[in-house]
């Protein structure tokens, strides 16, 4: 559907509401409680305008070390959006401390953006203190640096053994097929089945092909059965529907065919891979039973030249255990003018902080559906709000538009994101959306569940239908909106964006109605893990 009005028709919303964040001509007097008394993020997160005052950056030098990691992190944030590089020395400084993700996150979004060829070695060494989550801030650092930073995956290699986190960092950085190709060089001569893992995960969900001499390379004969696994994964994958198999592909799938495995997927690509060089199809009933497993089939098997393979009452008896299965179905791609997103990237506690400092008092600003508003945002490369417009308040009060207009000038995008185009940010103004936010402790490019376990898919535990405008009603304005997220893992949807489009009012009514959803997260192995999904809400016109 055609996104091109909604830039203009947002803008439109709430007339009167529009103004740029140009500076004004004499600095504004800077409030005494900023300059004296404890810090907390969200005294720091107002020195935003007031960045240019001696005085506020002194105090912004004590909240870059401050003990609390809270402050710790509004006071990086707040470094990258005014890149008051003069403190960078002090944020570095505070990173070779750091073990709290949150504070690493904004830190090392402050360094990456601002000077990041300087500060490369401070933000790797950082890694192994966060454990588990070094992946989030890899991201970051890779998002922002691009592929000259993609020399520091060996070091995230040394703390990092999940699949689904590297594919993670390395589709941050939006790598072309040449980058692809040289990272699976690497992989091969570390002989790194794990790192090819990645690799493949984000050539095939990205559409970014790896050079089929790279390919060939992982089928040689003197690879392990794992390394040609992933190869044959790969070709069944990029295979068109209808298509006849290139020489080169078959080569591939013919060496997986000649290695014993272990794994059911394992034993699902080379079954694929026997059918597609014309061998019979196994029949018997441990093949059968596979069709009763989701995990084997969720990489390769929602690909047309894989699916096609499969005889009917396989793809039906798959369909029982995969409700969502697609042929050759990946995410909707739809082509609007402006992203349209929730708020994300905040640090935990930190759209509390700014309530709490600017008095907003949510029991009375919600007054009907979601308080909030939204902002269109024009971004710098490393996602830092470069111009605000704010369009819609939401009907809040003054104390809680002032807490909007904060949170959206310091909002910074999770890249990877289209700073080409505006964003367009709703921000909901909801205590439980808030709280489950916090708890899902939100970083970049959430991952998928790879094939290392028992998955448990999602299941919603509660629904909200969207509120029809009622202008948009009177207009017959009507169709489906679908939306691309994250289910989280406390149940609540992060990296919300706006796929395909309708009107922008039902746009809007849509998007905070699936904020109010909640689910049973994704599980492998009983772990909550995030996992991406699309959802569509529907407005349907009634006909007199």
């Amino acid at each position: 559907m055609n996104a091109a009005p909604l830039c203009r028709a947002f803008l439109f919303l709430v007339a009167g509401l529009t103004g740029a964040s140009a500076a004004p001509a004499q600095p504004p007097a800077v409030p005494e409680p900023l300059l004296s008394g404890p810090l907390d993020a969200g005294t720091v997160a107002r020195f935003v305008d007031f960045a240019a005052d001696a005085r506020v950056q002194a105090r912004l030098g004590q909240a870059v070390a401050d003990a609390n990691p809270a402050v710790r992190a509004a006071a990086a944030r707040i470094v990258h959006v005014t890149a008051s590089t003069s403190a960078l020395a002090a944020v570095a400084d505070a990173l070779s401390r750091e073990t709290v993700v949150d504070a690493a996150l904004e830190q090392t979004r402050a360094l990456a953006a601002l000077d990041g060829a300087t500060h490369e070695q401070a933000i790797v060494t950082a890694w192994p203190r966060l454990g588990v989550e070094a992946w989030r801030v890899a991201a970051v650092h890779l998002a922002i640096r691009g592929r000259a930073a993609f020399g520091t995956i060996g070091a995230l290699r040394a703390v990092e053994s999940s699949p689904m986190a590297l594919a993670s960092v390395i589709r941050a950085a939006r790598p072309d097929s040449d980058a692809l190709g040289t990272l699976v060089e690497t992989a091969l001569a570390d002989d790194d089945a794990v790192l090819l893992q990645a690799i493949v995960s984000v050539s095939t969900t990205t559409n970014t092909p790896i050079p089929m001499t790279r390919v060939t390379a992982m089928a040689a004969e003197d690879r392990p059965a794992r390394m040609r696994q992933l190869a044959a994964e790969y070709v069944l994958r990029r295979q068109p529907a209808n298509q006849p198999w290139t020489p080169e592909a078959t080569a591939v799938l013919t060496s997986v065919t000649r290695v014993d495995g272990t794994g059911d997927q394992f034993h699902v690509v080379r079954e694929l891979a026997r059918r597609a060089i014309g061998q019979p199809p196994a029949t018997d009933a441990a093949w059968m039973s596979l069709f009763d497993k989701p995990m084997p089939w969720t990489i390769v098997v929602s690909a047309a030249g894989a699916a096609a393979l499969l005889t009917d009452s396989e793809v039906s008896r798959l369909r029982r255990v995969l409700p969502r299965f697609r042929i050759g179905g990946e995410e909707p791609t739809g082509s609007p003018n402006v992203l349209v997103q929730a708020m994300d990237s905040y640090p935990r506690g930190y759209v509390e902080a700014v309530l709490a400092a600017t008095g907003c008092d949510l029991r009375r600003a919600r007054t009907q559906g979601f308080g909030g508003g939204v902002g269109m945002l024009t971004l710098a490369m490393d996602g830092r709000a470069t111009r605000l417009n704010m369009v819609d308040t939401g009907s809040i009060d003054l104390r809680c538009a002032e807490a909007l207009r904060l949170l959206l000038t310091t909002h910074v995008a999770h890249p990877p994101t289209d700073v080409t185009l505006p964003h367009a940010i709703v921000v909901p103004f909801d205590a439980d959306y808030i709280k489950c936010r916090d708890a899902q402790a939100f970083g970049p490019a959430a991952p998928t569940p790879d094939d290392s376990g028992r998955l448990q898919v999602p299941r919603k535990v509660r629904h909200r239908e969207p509120t029809f405008p009622v202008a948009a009603a009177r207009d017959r304005a009507g169709g489906v909106v679908t939306i691309a997220a994250t289910i989280g893992t406390s149940g609540c949807l992060e990296d919300v964006r706006l796929v395909d489009t309708l009107d922008p009012r039902l746009d809007l009514a849509a998007l905070r109605a699936v904020l109010d959803w909640r689910f049973e997260p994704a599980r492998v192995d009983g772990r909550a893990v995030p996992m991406r999904t699309t959802v569509t809400v529907g407005f349907n016109v009634r006909r007199p």
